[in-house]
């Protein structure tokens, strides 16, 4: 007779999965996470179940093509893996693209980082709604969301800032590789206006 594992140790099962897993493996599956986050926005759909111009080019829309061309770009390119398990805390500013906050998380969590990430200013519904389904859809404390957190708290190996005036970052791959994978998933309307990649 077998006997179903506790929560805590489902939870345990399911985090130590998803670090034995090779980096592309870890890409590819966080494209699939966040399609299933996009698709479950509630803001996402149209009532008849269609999408518009608006919809596709949302934050969380423009989140989801830079996750499938990070997944595409690693399936050729060589990333190292953590033989250590190490936490970092990614603080995103008001006004940061949110698809370039997205990218840095997910490039720390394919090399095999825990991340907390933390929104100093509010986010939309469909945005916190995305983000919130990411964390929900990986395995337990591989990706904490909090709103709110002003100044960094301590306890982490790696710490980055990402605001529009300043991009204090020190990603574990290199940032012109993310900054490759945002703008080959941005139209170029975006990349000219506001929304533009941090200066550094």
């Amino acid at each position: 007779m077998t006997t179903q594992p506790a929560p805590a140790g489902a939870a345990a099962a399911a985090r130590r999965a998803w670090f034995e897993l090779e980096p592309g493996a870890r890409a590819r599956l966080l494209s699939e996470i966040s399609h299933l986050a996009v698709a479950g926005t509630s803001a996402s759909r149209t009532p008849c179940g269609g999408t518009d111009a608006a919809i596709l080019d949302s934050p969380a829309a423009r989140c989801d093509r830079a996750m499938i061309v990070m997944a595409d770009l690693l399936r050729t390119a060589s990333v190292p893996r953590r033989r250590t398990m190490r936490c970092a805390q990614v603080v995103v500013d008001s006004g940061f693209p949110l698809e370039r906050a997205v990218v840095s998380v997910a490039a720390a969590l394919i090399v095999g980082e825990t991340v907390t990430l933390g929104f100093v200013g509010g986010l939309d519904r469909a945005s916190a709604a995305y983000v919130r389904s990411l964390a929900a859809l990986l395995p337990g404390r591989v990706l904490r969301v909090r709103f709110g957190d002003r100044l960094v708290s301590g306890g982490y190996d790696r710490v980055s800032w990402l605001s529009p005036s300043c991009c204090a970052e020190s990603s574990p791959f290199d940032l012109r590789i993310l900054d490759q994978i945002t703008s080959t998933s941005l139209p170029t309307s975006v990349l000219g206006g506001t929304s533009d990649l941090a200066v550094r």
